[in-house]
């Protein structure tokens, strides 16, 4: 349908509403990749520290992974300064996929899960007292956050030639997947080591021009992940209010 040209298309109220929903779930979903659960599960630690204060530190996470044959299974708690848990994920793997993911918010009360379950990923969040469910076919470029950087290093080749990784990404807090994409952005140094920084963005232009990009720096020779800028999972009090919090993430590994 043709519109006037003096007349000014403008989104209804409730589905701008619904879209910043949208982009904050999706963005709290892509935080904190867990790598180790393909590799040696010694596990890792990270610092979330504030963006314009690097020397201050807003939460710390602990990684801990287990394998026993082709079962393999990761879980990452988020600690407050204070030591309190706010935000714990888990997840499963058989060979090397995904079979469950549990991400459990307690600044907010939800606790959102996503299920393989024959063809399917099946969706259940409970929060505020509600349990809603919903499921969409699963696909062979499905991650979760913990399986999102061993998805990239099974083709790091490919990053490292600047070519462009697809994947659908659980996002929990919607009960569905959001199609993003990964592509190296440029080659770094990082700490005397090489580096490449990797760029993840929304597939959907209408997403990409309202939410910011995550920016991971990986080693070059591994794909291991060094340090994320972007939205993280555990949230920033502000005015009585949880809001969402974009930080720098810096790891630590063991070996």
């Amino acid at each position: 349908m043709a519109v006037p040209a003096n007349q000014t298309i403008r989104e209804p109220i409730h589905e701008r509403n619904t879209m910043k929903a949208f982009l904050t779930a999706t963005a709290l979903s892509l935080a904190i990749p867990a790598q180790a659960a393909f590799e040696s599960p010694t596990g890792f630690r990270a610092k979330i520290l504030d963006r314009k204060d690097r020397t201050t530190v807003l939460y710390t996470l602990s990684h801990e992974a287990k394998a026993a044959g082709a079962s393999r299974t990761a879980k990452n708690t988020f600690l407050a300064p204070d030591g309190a848990e706010v935000v714990i994920e888990s997840t499963s793997f058989e060979g090397g996929r995904v079979t469950s993911y549990q991400q459990i918010q307690k600044q907010v009360g939800s606790d959102g899960k996503a299920e393989i379950q024959g063809g399917q990923v099946v969706f259940t969040l409970v929060k505020d007292g509600k349990t809603s469910t919903a499921k969409e076919k699963l696909r062979d470029n499905f991650v979760v956050g913990p399986s999102l950087i061993p998805y990239l290093q099974s083709r790091w080749s490919q990053v490292l030639a600047g070519k462009t990784t697809d994947v659908r990404f659980a996002v929990v807090d919607r009960k569905e997947t959001v199609g993003f994409s990964l592509k190296k952005e440029k080659d770094v140094d990082y700490k005397g080591a090489k580096a490449v920084v990797v760029k993840m963005k929304p597939t959907s232009l209408l997403i990409s021009a309202l939410v910011d990009p995550l920016y991971f720096t990986l080693d070059a020779a591994t794909g291991r992940v060094l340090e994320l800028e972007g939205r993280v999972l555990p949230k920033r009090r502000d005015d009585g209010k949880w809001k969402d919090l974009d930080a720098v993430t810096v790891y630590e590994y063991a070996n």
